[in-house]
């Protein structure tokens, strides 16, 4: 009975049980056998070294197996939680979720019967009968749903006007042709005015759409696979739809320990798959959805792309604040304009905070080679986050970097896939090489379907296009042919 009332056993229990549940979560994730065989090991010499510790006969001995004891059990109990927590956000940013889409309704603001609104209240009985204009440009898919809901919290009293184009709304709206403005949120960066700073939000609605399974699975550790890499320019939860303002291709070769990282412009005026193959700019593929992008880059480029990973502005933000900040290197010394206006770079190391490194990569009027030179910045902002990642500064980061990455990163790549590939990089713990290469194009007025309206787009050199095609095509088979030589 004497034995129980010592603390030592206890400790050297929890302890022990504490190792037993950190190898169970890195058999089911991360380390492969050799490296798991190696932590059982090291566990099982810990707790008996510490446990021959506590009984010494010296009482200095003991005391310091105690302090040594309970510091380990502290690091042990600190350590599953982080096991835990990884194991979670990737399981969370892996899975299939339901995006949404978000609509708000707006008057201006000298019209505005109630200056202490709760737009999720649906509160419009001031508003019935009034004139509501809609707009018909992007995803109008769920037009009909937020139409019969403002119907019924208005009585039915509501009448509707249809737009056809963004300058034609905006100029109903701020004229009085209309009282009311519906709007679906994924448009409200194409207003050239600042609906913000005129308007009041009086009513919002939500509606979901269930996400589309695209995943094109592949062995990614034995075999070459493509991943699409898309930033959606709207703020705030990344279910929300919006336009897919950075658009990346990236190959890797998991054998070679090769990256190929294919940058394509924003405004690139390809057929969309979601628009009857009509061409428009790519970043509209964003208001219909991920899969309408990827399948109008893989008809485009004619490739097969396996797996996304979708990040918005808020992403961008938090992951770097999370960080404590990132290095970026500017090639030229500038200020920032239009929806990023206010911010000043120096030719040379800048250090960034979130906010500041989204603008750094949105920035484009104050290059002579404009969207060519902000894919460069975007590229830099991103091998900074990774450099980051890749620092012992993720130590002190880690959990807020983890809650951060829990709400701002979307993937199809499934739980199993990531952690295949975190044992595949500690298994040879291999450099990778990197390449890369920005499509370009040429600028000119042309019809877009989306934005029913004659809009600045970029027309892609055949030769580019040509030339990325070809680069990955010999980076997939030349990968396929060494895997055949190596069997």
């Amino acid at each position: 009975m004497k034995l129980f009332k010592d603390i030592r056993i206890y400790l050297l229990i929890l302890l022990a049980l504490l190792c037993l549940l950190a190898v169970f979560q890195f058999s089911t994730s991360v380390l492969s056998w050799k490296y798991l065989i190696l932590v059982i090991l090291v566990f099982m010499f810990l707790v008996t070294f510490l446990a021959a510790l506590c009984y010494q006969k010296s009482k200095a001995f003991r005391y310091i197996g105690m302090i040594m004891l309970v510091i380990f059990v502290i690091i042990g109990g600190y350590g599953n939680y982080t096991l835990y927590k990884t194991k979670g956000v990737l399981s969370l940013i892996s899975s299939l979720s339901t995006n949404s889409v978000r609509y708000s309704v707006l008057t201006l603001n000298e019209n505005v019967t109630d200056n202490d609104v709760d737009p999720s209240k649906h509160d419009l009985s001031d508003y019935s009968n009034k004139e509501y204009g809609i707009i018909m440009v992007g995803n109008t898919a769920n037009n009909g749903d937020v139409i019969k809901a403002i119907s019924e919290d208005t009585n039915n009293q509501a009448q509707y006007t249809t737009y056809y184009s963004i300058q034609e709304a905006a100029e109903a709206f701020t004229d009085g042709d209309v009282d009311m403005l519906i709007l679906n949120e994924s448009l409200r960066s194409m207003f050239e005015i600042d609906l913000e700073s005129i308007s009041t939000v009086v009513a919002e609605y939500s509606f979901e759409v269930e996400s589309v399974d695209i995943r094109d699975a592949a062995e990614v550790t034995k075999e070459p696979f493509l991943v699409y890499i898309t930033g959606v320019d709207v703020y705030g939860d990344l279910s929300e739809q919006g336009r897919s303002d950075v658009n990346k291709v990236m190959a890797i070769d998991p054998v070679e320990k090769k990256i190929l990282l294919i940058d394509i412009p924003r405004d690139y005026y390809i057929p969309q798959t979601c628009q009857y193959d009509q061409k428009d700019k790519l970043t509209h593929t964003g208001f219909f959805g991920v899969d309408c992008t990827v399948s109008s880059i893989e008809n485009f480029l004619d490739i097969d792309i396996n797996y996304f990973v979708r990040v918005n502005f808020s992403s961008v933000v938090d992951i770097v604040d999370a960080l404590g900040g990132i290095d970026v290197y500017s090639d030229y010394t500038f200020d920032t304009h239009m929806a990023a206006a206010g911010y000043h770079f120096d030719e040379g190391w800048n250090h960034l905070d979130g906010m500041e490194a989204l603008m750094f990569s949105r920035e484009r009027y104050a290059f002579l080679d404009g969207d060519n030179q902000r894919i460069k910045n975007q590229t830099k902002v991103l091998e900074a986050i990774i450099d980051k990642v890749a620092s012992p500064a993720i130590i002190t980061n880690y959990m807020s970097f983890m809650d951060v990455m829990a709400k701002t990163i979307q993937t199809n790549l499934t739980e199993n896939d990531i952690y295949a590939l975190i044992q595949m990089q500690l298994n040879d713990l291999a450099s990778w090489n990197i390449e890369s290469h920005a499509m370009e194009g040429e600028g000119a007025i042309l019809w877009s379907p989306a934005g029913y309206a004659n809009l600045w787009v970029m027309e892609p050199y055949t030769t580019s296009v040509e030339k990325a095609k070809q680069l990955i095509n010999d980076f997939m088979n030349k990968t396929s042919d060494s895997q055949v030589q190596s069997n």
